[in-house]
């Protein structure tokens, strides 16, 4: 999902108590400056993670920080929904983190605690004593489900309603759970589905395996889903198997509900095996699974789960999920596809390349279109596969994108290059390329071109097209289409060309491409060149592998023409028949490798100054602009000037004069530090000419080199070359169409730890003594009664605490109950339970309590224990 283009991308996350903050930067936090110690908080502190998130990936939606408690998952699915339904963003990442509020070395178990003494937790079960903590994070991606639809996105389940409630004060304690509130938020999360009880299967429960927490959850539940049938839902908590992960509990059991619904399977909840007889199973329709089972009802039942997250203080959040609808069908595997891959280091990059070959699924242009949406990094990978089997085979090209995009040169061969079919593959995957192809057919009706496109769409080996390809008067615009369409299509994916250079009739392709003539007037002036070159006298051509000071003189005492000087070593002499069979002999008696083009007139030679006046009359019928982008001359060997490109007369001296390509390609090298020649064109002439001519091989890149060839696979793979050089394709328009979005190899991060170690241990020490207690009398009189007073007030940050006061009144809850218990306990040196401060909730009652409890047992038994006392 790209934030840029999928956006506005929300962010509604939450993060649980930083451990790591206070105890391994506590003390780093208490010698740094102002400006250190506000850094490091920003980095660690809670507010500031969604805004962080957000600015680590781009996203440019409300970015919101959400906290409540053990329901901060699910309070944060919900603002992440409101903002969907509001259209504040498009798309959402809501969830929770906790990472660091508890010890990896355990917890220690007080009475009347909310944690588990055997350290296992058995949500329902008959044996719960408490949560144990754990630690994770959870996120989702939320998209209103039309969008996601429209998108193909894979969508893995449906939210349909969501409630969303707070107890108030109508509990026993700020730490309480209320049945009321429950039940409150649950059936506002029905109301929102526009759902009923009878059609939800599985609840995926808050399930603390609290003594207080279980019951009134379960009581809760019975008074909506009242009047059901006896075990027809399941209630189950993914608590029993990774523990208590407090801020992001909501996203774990959301996560659990969503695997229930897509599969139809319902998890068993861990450690369970019967159940707690103080929750009210008997009076609803809820029963606990301790084993795997499938949905419960009629087969092809709409699959509906409740989710609960439960936050201390009151905040109780419910959604109900749906299945996800019908996954859409993958793409075949029957067109070749380019698969892309960066990374920052190469390293990652291979690793990656890795992972995407041993992911070989079917559907690889949905895995193409998945690789594609991604961030380029420097390191890149690329490769061209029709399936599976060429993915585990082909080898991937590589490269570095440094320094900027390479100067891209687009390049066009001259004729000898055509083909029959040479248009075939890409004329039918590609409505870019389909169209010039087709465009052109309309221009030439009623030409003698007017057969083109059967000859450039015919069977790679039909012989009829073959011949009639050899005719000038088809050669020159058929080479002239294909190389435009090719063009085009490479345009279309983003390739942007900075300059260009065309092997005699090519030229005529660069000015197209330049903005100098028009796609119709230069396709008909094309069609006249070769019907003129056809009409004059028949001649011949001869290659000679020699350099020009050597080459020149020979031809010209034979009396032949230099053609063209396409390398450093490769020169074409152009003549009549009887001339060039001379030459022939006489390179032939000189050791000299010579070879005769198939070709039936004499190019490039003063054969073709007759036709000249006739064709300058037709160039200047057109109107002919200045380049827009630098067109390297055949005649001149440098960049065509202004001047030359709206000269009649300059066509007229191109059709007649030196091809001199080795000069143009060499004015090329020159243009930048690093070039890029692309042939976009049939064939890999030019491509040969350039490396003689000093490209280095990873520059040069032919579009469509082998005949026998896959033309599709091998123009992405210029595409996939051209990426891992570093231009910017458009890689989404080169992956080709995909049918839904899926899920690629995630990025192989090289770890590195970070984490800060404690700047020192520090030791506890008990807490000192006024006055220690030594007899029960003491108990009761008034400097007992102040010490019982001196830790209430302390604890619940009340210094009026009278004797008489009540705890819950005061604002006490659960957690302070237990911290002050375990105070006391240490104070008094006896054995006081929470459920006894629960009992008298006063100073006054508890001292009572300690009184009896002292006067059973007697006095300290040792030295030690007076001494604590």
């Amino acid at each position: 999902c790209d934030g840029a283009e999928d956006g506005p991308v929300g962010v509604f996350a939450g993060v649980g108590f930083n451990a790591y903050l206070v105890d391994n930067l506590r003390e780093r936090l208490g010698f740094a400056g102002g400006f250190e110690r506000y850094s490091v908080v920003v980095a660690a502190d809670k507010d500031f993670a969604a805004t962080r998130i957000a600015y680590k990936l781009g996203l440019t939606g409300p970015a919101m920080t959400v906290a409540s408690a053990c329901s901060t998952a699910l309070t944060a699915v919900v603002a992440a929904v409101d903002s969907l339904r509001a259209g504040r963003c498009r798309v959402a990442l809501a969830g929770a983190a906790s990472l660091g509020m508890f010890s990896p070395f355990g917890h220690v178990a007080s009475d009347g605690g909310i944690a588990s003494p055997t350290g296992v937790c058995r949500p329902f079960d008959a044996a719960a004593d408490g949560l144990t903590a754990g630690a994770g994070a959870g996120v989702v991606v939320l998209k209103r489900l039309e969008e996601a639809e429209a998108d193909g996105d894979r969508i893995l389940g449906v939210i349909l309603g969501l409630g969303i409630s707070n107890d108030g004060g109508h509990k026993a304690a700020f730490a309480a759970p209320s049945v009321t509130g429950q039940a409150q938020a649950i059936a506002q999360a029905l109301e929102d589905s526009g759902t009923t009880p009878a059609e939800i299967g599985f609840i995926e429960a808050h399930g603390t395996a609290t003594a207080l927490g279980d019951p009134i959850e379960v009581a809760a539940l019975n008074g909506v889903f009242a009047g059901l049938e006896p075990n027809s839902v399941v209630l189950g908590s993914v608590k029993g198997a990774v523990g208590h992960l407090d801020a992001a509990s909501g996203i774990a059991g959301l996560l659990t509900a969503l695997v229930a619904v897509r599969h139809g399977e319902i998890p068993p909840t861990a450690g369970y095996s019967r159940p707690n007889p103080r929750i009210p199973f008997g009076e609803g329709p809820f029963r606990v699974s301790g084993s795997i089972e499938a949905w419960p009802g009629p087969t092809g039942r709409r699959r509906l789960a409740g989710v609960s997250a439960f936050g201390m203080g009151g905040t109780n959040v419910h959604l109900i999920l749906a299945a996800p609808p019908a996954e859409l069908p993958g793409s075949h595997d029957d067109q070749p596809v380019l698969l892309t891959v960066s990374a920052a280091t190469a390293t990652a990059a291979d690793a990656l390349a890795a992972q995407v070959k041993a992911d070989a699924s079917p559907g690889l242009a949905d895995m193409a279109a998945a690789l594609a949406r991604r961030h380029a990094f420097v390191h890149r990978r690329a490769v061209v596969v029709s399936d599976a089997a060429e993915l585990g085979r082909n080898a991937w090209m590589s490269g570095e994108a440094r320094g900027g995009a390479p100067l891209v040169a687009l390049s066009y061969p001259g004729q000898g290059a055509q083909r029959p079919g040479m248009a075939r593959a890409l004329h039918a995957a590609y409505p870019v390329y389909r169209a010039v192809i087709d465009a052109a057919h309309e221009i030439l009706a009623g030409t003698a071109a007017a057969e083109l496109r059967h000859h450039l769409l015919a069977a790679s080996n039909d012989r009829v097209a073959a011949e009639a390809l050899t005719h000038t008067e088809l050669t020159q615009p058929a080479l002239f289409v294909v190389e435009c369409a090719m063009t085009a299509l490479l345009q279309s994916f983003g390739v942007r060309p900075n300059a260009l250079i065309g092997h005699s009739v090519g030229e005529y392709v660069a000015a197209h491409v330049a903005g100098v003539i028009g796609f119709e007037d230069a396709l008909r002036l094309v069609a006249a060149r070769g019907c003129l070159m056809a009409s004059a006298a028949p001649g011949a051509m001869l290659a000679l592998s020699l350099p020009e000071a050597e080459a020149a003189p020979m031809i010209a005492r034979a009396g032949a023409d230099l053609a063209a000087i396409n390398g450093p070593r490769q020169c074409v002499a152009s003549g009549p028949e009887a001339v060039i069979a001379a030459l022939e002999r006489e390179a032939e008696s000189l050791g000299r490798p010579a070879r005769r083009l198939a070709v039936s007139h004499a190019f490039h030679s003063a054969l073709m100054q007759p036709i000249l006046p006739e064709f300058a009359r037709e160039v200047a019928k057109v109107t002919l602009h200045r380049p827009s982008i630098p067109i390297i001359s055949n005649l001149t060997g440098a960049v065509l000037t202004d001047e030359e490109a709206r000269d009649p007369d300059y066509w007229a001296r191109h059709l007649r004069g030196t091809v001199r390509l080795v000069d143009g390609l060499h004015a090329l090298r020159g243009l930048a530090e690093t070039v890029v020649l692309v042939e976009a064109g049939p064939g890999n002439t030019l491509s040969r000419s350039a490396r003689a001519s000093g490209f280095a091989e990873a520059q040069v890149i032919a579009t469509d080199p082998d005949p026998a060839g896959n033309g599709q696979a091998a123009m992405l793979a210029a595409l996939g070359r051209l990426w891992t050089l570093g231009v910017d394709i458009d890689r989404r328009a080169a992956a080709g169409p995909s049918t839904r979005r899926r899920a690629a190899p995630p990025y192989p991060y090289e770890r590195v730890r970070l984490w800060i170690d404690r700047a020192r241990t520090a030791s506890i020490e008990a807490p000192a003594v006024a006055s220690p207690i030594a007899s029960d009398s003491m108990v009761q009189d008034a400097p007992a009664l102040d010490v019982m007073l001196a830790e209430w007030r302390d604890v619940l940050g009340t210094p009026n605490l009278g004797a008489e006061d009540d705890f819950f009144e005061l604002g006490g809850d659960s957690l302070t109950a237990v911290r002050l218990v375990a105070r006391l306990r240490q104070r008094f040196g006896r054995d006081i339970a929470t459920a006894d401060l629960f009992g008298v909730r006063t100073p006054a009652g508890l001292a009572r309590i300690l009184a009896s409890k002292i006067k059973t047992s007697g006095t300290p038994a040792n030295d030690r224990e007076a001494g604590w006392l």
